[in-house]
């Protein structure tokens, strides 16, 4: 790396319409601009407007030059024309407003700035090795470690206290071992608090394109706070999910946790105060793979407490990770009781391997699994089945039942009217539902108009489901028209070669 007291530049672009600020240029629009080193204070563009708003935070502009070039146009709902919306028909004159270099004791990486020099200490000492010059930069070879704070902690003199008897320490060591280590123990208990704030991982919002399409924005946050972060987002009525570990294992490797945050039930006000202090949403895969990458490793020795997370607010999406039988529902319902239990003789052991595989695929906790395993070798040795294990295994077999119906349905309305992205997924815009197939993951997402989750696969497994049977119908009803479609079409066919 390279140290150097040298002009840092400031990468924010801001535009401005009538001498007030409008947003910020995004980072393929300032690269388009430095192509042509028009990047410069005062430049004056001639553009059109659009505004585009998935939503009042998340708005933004597509400016529109003589030339045909777009330009991205973001923070519009932060700036001096919060609120206002443009569609026009005629060239505005905008002007760019580039913030001056500064000059600061700062590091550079492979040429890129790195950070500032903050401490007057650190400072001195790299000017006595000759290392921090005034306007030229001095390689020097370092080891980077990521994420470590420093807390600075002033102490009141008038608020000290001093034990009334003083015990030499040669005669605490050899006579008061014991109580030496309970008091030590004592100490890192009572600074455990600060270790932990100084170890914090940051909270990061990311968002895929598959995210955005579901209407989702994901919260990443350090394992430590998922109690304060759930308790907080619950009582702003945020609709949340947890995504298990499992499911994210490099961002539980860093010591983070994963929520999925429904964006139509976060208030403008707490996303304004979440973006402010976390930053904006990150969009790119790999920017956000890196921030996590770049984060070093939890420690074993710091185990996240076992918190047990409250979903009882959670409303947009409330069967997306909570089973619909509980762990301890699914015991009291397959106890089994002299009164409840009957020979079943058209219940076979194939029966409850094919309940296990459903559960599976709904998304069911492994202990939710794990019953019915106890339930299956109960089977095996009585031949005999408790009323509300059936029910149980009625109820999650035609789920998955109606799950696999919709998918195919789906898929079929994909092949005849969806459009192939280059993400590999096939979309359909409906009139009261979208949809989105990747048949190669077996992914699959159908949402209402209004962004709300009526079904979310992932890898064939059910990570949201709200079908109902109108919902069901609904689809059952187009696949008919399909066929009537395509059997209207053949008879033409015929007819044309007759």
């Amino acid at each position: 790396m390279e140290i150097g007291a040298v002009p840092v530049p400031n990468h924010a672009v801001k535009i401005k319409l009538d001498g007030k600020v409008l947003g910020e240029l995004d980072t393929d629009s300032i690269k388009q601009l430095e192509a042509f080193n028009y990047i410069k204070n005062g430049n004056q563009l001639s553009l059109k407007l659009m505004t585009i708003s998935e939503s009042k935070e998340n708005a933004f502009a597509l400016a529109t030059s003589p030339n045909g070039n777009l330009l991205r146009i973001n923070k519009i709902s932060f700036y001096d024309y919060q609120g206002e919306t443009f569609n026009d028909e005629h060239y505005r004159k905008l002007t760019l407003e580039v913030s001056p270099s500064k000059t600061r004791d700062a590091v550079f990486l492979n040429g890129k700035p790195l950070g500032v020099l903050h401490f007057k200490k650190d400072k001195e000492a790299l000017k006595e090795l000759g290392v921090l010059k005034q306007g030229k930069l001095t390689p020097v070879e370092a080891t980077l470690q990521s994420n470590f704070m420093i807390t600075v902690m002033k102490v009141d003199p008038e608020t000290i206290e001093y034990p009334q008897v003083w015990t030499k320490e040669t005669q605490i060591f050899g006579q008061q071992l014991n109580q030496l280590l309970l008091q030590q123990q004592q100490q890192f208990e009572n600074v455990a608090p600060i270790l932990q704030k100084i170890k914090e991982r940051p909270t990061i919002l990311y968002a895929t394109s598959e995210d955005k399409l579901l209407g989702l924005t994901q919260l990443v946050v350090d394992n430590h706070k998922v109690e304060t972060v759930t308790k907080w987002l619950t009582e702003k009525d945020v609709a949340i999910a947890p995504v298990p570990a499992e499911d994210v294992p490099l961002e539980t490797k860093k010591g983070l946790a994963v929520f999925n945050l429904v964006n139509s039930s976060i208030p403008e006000s707490v996303y304004q105060a979440m973006t402010k202090k976390f930053g904006d949403v990150i969009e790119s895969e790999g920017v956000y793979r890196e921030k996590v990458r770049s984060l070093p490793d939890r420690p074993k020795s710091l185990n996240p407490p076992q918190l047990v997370v409250s979903t009882a607010k959670v409303q947009a999406i409330p069967q997306t990770l909570q089973p619909q039988i509980s762990t301890n529902e699914l015991k009291t319902e397959t106890e089994a009781t002299p009164k409840q239990e009957l020979p079943l003789p058209n219940v076979t052991i194939d029966n409850l391997t094919e309940w296990y595989s459903a559960a599976d695929k709904l998304g069911k906790p492994e202990a939710y699994k794990q019953r019915i395993v106890e339930v299956a070798n109960q089977f095996k040795t009585s031949g005999q089945l408790s009323l509300q294990a059936l029910a149980a295994m009625g109820k999650d077999t035609k789920e998955y039942e109606s799950i696999s119906r919709l998918t195919k349905i789906a898929q079929r309305i994909g092949d005849v009217s969806g459009q192939r992205g280059e993400d590999g997924f096939t979309y359909v815009r409906g009139r009261i539902y979208d949809l989105a197939f990747n048949p190669q993951t077996k992914d699959l997402a159908i949402t209402q108009k209004d962004g709300e989750i009526i079904l979310s696969l992932q890898s064939g497994k059910v990570q949201s489901n709200k079908v109902t049977p109108e919902i069901l119908q609904a689809f059952e009803n187009a696949n008919t028209q399909i066929d009537k479609n395509q059997a209207q079409s053949r008879a033409k066919n015929r007819e044309f070669h007759r």
